[in-house]
């Protein structure tokens, strides 16, 4: 077999790892229904970008979950999480921190509750989350004891 022969069937064999690894990432399983790119204003005019991620089937009274992400990273980083915490029975929302992703503004540590606070009032007017039983997933331990935050 020639180069260019051997070429073109390694060049297919990438390409055909390329497509598989690419649909398998944005597969979302047939129960569960994501909505993209919803947006809300947090008290200091900041405009925050999110996804919810949830069962299709809807209950009245679902559990829900803030999560943002780490450092250097969106909301994107967290849909496989998410997704698998969705297929409990939880609606998820992950969201871009301020000056992340499709955020608007500059991060600012000191500010982050505010994105939680703006997302929490888009998900008091949903029928189907309990607002009691919200729980969130911010930069771990150091966000949760740095500011003693509770939803």
């Amino acid at each position: 077999m020639d180069f260019g022969k051997k070429r073109i069937i390694y060049f297919s064999i990438l390409l055909l790892m390329f497509i598989t690894g690419t649909m398998l990432i944005l597969n979302v399983p047939f129960n569960i229904k994501v909505t993209y790119y919803l947006a809300t204003i947090t008290d200091d005019g900041t405009n925050i970008i999110f996804n919810v991620i949830g069962p299709k089937v809807h209950e009245n009274e679902r559990k829900a979950v803030i999560i943002g992400h780490g450092g250097m990273a969106s909301k994107e980083f967290m849909k496989s999480y998410a997704i698998k915490i969705a297929c409990a029975g939880f609606v998820i929302v992950t969201f871009n921190f301020r000056g992340h992703g499709q955020s608007s503004g500059e991060f600012n540590f000191s500010l982050l509750v505010n994105e939680i606070k703006a997302i929490k009032q888009c998900l008091i007017s949903r029928a189907d989350i309990d607002i009691h039983n919200l729980t969130s997933n911010l930069f771990g331990k150091y966000f949760i004891s740095k500011y003693h935050f509770i939803i």
